[in-house]
């Protein structure tokens, strides 16, 4: 049965996402089979229960903590790789079209250094800050929410950086263990502590700090990420 999407659900499978390649990429369908695999284990083993019980009690045992671990970092990459592609697409999108973004706090003079593309960046700081990649998705929920603020709100190559980098800092401090300092954060984006600092509270008023994602929207969202 197909559930009607909401003028905002729809909005995100259009705005950030132009141009999305088929969902027939290998990375793709190596995440579904995983993910299908995944869910099977876990529908035998966590909703039986038998994680809580030692191994000598008919627990699982490590090399099958060890199986679903895999295949839950074959379904992270992915997610990393869509969200990549999709920052890639919907740049490459905004610039054909010369946009310019209203936010200029968010905006750099001059294009990200040493040439970083956006799908780098996203693979960048899934590499260096170990964030789960449901914040990847959460952060394009979260820009979203503030293009629905501020229409002409554009990820360019001007602002991807800015943009991305404190969204996905946000998305981490507010649904993974707090694990790094703005320090951190602020090096790998590669801005300035001050400026991060500034960019992280600009960003959750922006916002009105609507932080929270519900389960249905973060379905369409990581879904779109790949069909569109």
């Amino acid at each position: 049965r197909r559930v009607k999407l909401s003028s905002c659900e729809q909005g995100i499978q259009t705005s950030f996402m132009p141009s999305m390649p088929p969902v027939s990429s290998d990375a793709f369908n190596k995440g579904v089979a995983a993910q299908r695999e995944w869910i099977s284990v876990l529908s035998e083993t966590l909703g039986g229960g038998v994680h809580n019980f030692p191994i000598e009690q008919g627990g699982l045992k490590m090399a099958e903590l060890n199986e679903i671990m895999r295949w839950d970092n074959a379904l992270q990459q992915s997610v990393i790789h869509s969200c990549a592609e999709t920052l890639e697409n919907t740049v490459r999108h905004n610039e054909v079209r010369n946009r310019v973004c209203q936010l200029v706090t968010f905006t750099e003079q001059t294009p990200a250094s040493a040439g970083k593309s956006p799908s780098d960046f996203v693979k960048q700081m899934a590499k260096y800050t170990q964030c789960s990649s449901s914040c990847l998705v959460v952060a394009f929920i979260y820009l979203q929410r503030l293009k629905e603020k501020y229409p002409r709100t554009y990820l360019t190559r001007l602002t991807f950086r800015k943009f991305f980098g404190v969204a996905v800092m946000v998305a981490c401090k507010f649904l993974d263990e707090f694990k790094f300092s703005n320090k951190q954060w602020a090096d790998v984006v590669g801005i300035s502590l001050k400026e991060i600092n500034t960019l992280e509270v600009e960003f959750l008023f922006r916002v009105h700090f609507q932080l929270c994602v519900s389960r249905k929207l973060y379905n369409v969202c990581a879904e779109a990420k790949s069909a569109c």
